[in-house]
């Protein structure tokens, strides 16, 4: 999982179309009826090429500046970004991270986690948020709102470091409000709390434990939802929820 940004360039043709070509990137190349179309394909096309390269353990070379390119009158240069995390599941993109930072084990220590990424972590009183994240060129800071109740803070880092792996580093603060953290119906919101519910709860350690649950006719599915928040140090509720999607999983 990584950003890029390598430079296109996009050939204006006679119906009105663009062709798009990277000229570092052999056999990266797409087209577009718009120039609005032209650069949206652009970034699914190298996003998915360069996915496809590292899983492949392809090297991947340096982007061209710009400025050096040379282009005829019908054609032009743009920057195009993307995040090849974008094409991993959650379930990939945590593993690989956890996996890398030597924390696949329960529980998850996202507190090293964090560290590891060089944030630091602030517990202070906050009027109506429970999380931000802060990102600049001198500091990483996540905040949380110290009023919350311990596995609730736990969520909210997990919440914040997803900000942080799945928006690419791309915005220099976020402030996550009570209202957006839980609600369902905010799309961007609701993945960053699925990434960060499988950061808590990764689905393989979670698969393991409760294969090694002896006995399991003995349980009963809330017994099993306790087990796991105490297992994972989450609370009853995001084990509850995180239970539910695994069993929808491993059936489908």
């Amino acid at each position: 999982m990584a950003i890029y940004k390598f430079p296109a360039t996009l050939t204006k043709e006679n119906d009105g179309g663009y062709l798009v070509n990277f000229c570092d990137i052999d056999g990266c190349f797409t087209d577009g009826n718009s120039l609005e179309q032209a650069l949206s394909n652009a970034k699914d096309a190298l996003c998915l090429f360069l996915y496809h390269m590292e899983q492949g353990n392809k090297k991947i070379n340096s982007p061209s500046n710009p400025t050096s390119l040379k282009c005829s009158k019908n054609e032009s240069i743009h920057v195009i970004s993307c995040n090849t995390g974008d094409y991993k599941s959650n379930r990939d993109c945590v593993k690989e991270i956890l996996v890398k930072n030597n924390l696949w084990s329960i529980p998850v220590d996202l507190n090293q986690l964090a560290k590891n990424e060089g944030f630091d972590i602030k517990l202070l009183p906050m009027i109506d948020e429970e999380g931000s994240i802060e990102v600049s060129k001198d500091k990483k800071i996540i905040k949380i709102n110290v009023d919350d109740y311990p596995k609730r803070r736990t969520f909210t880092l997990a919440h914040e470091l997803g900000h942080w792996f799945k928006d690419g580093y791309g915005k220099e603060l976020f402030a996550c409000r009570d209202d957006k953290i839980r609600n369902e119906y905010n799309a961007h919101e609701s993945e960053i709390n699925s990434f960060a519910s499988e950061l808590l709860m990764p689905y393989e350690l979670m698969s393991q434990f409760i294969i090694d649950l002896n006995d399991m006719d003995m349980y009963t599915e809330d017994n099993i939802e306790y087990l796991i928040a105490d297992k994972f140090n989450v609370s009853k509720e995001a084990a509850r929820i995180r239970f539910k999607k695994f069993v929808k999983e491993a059936i489908t």
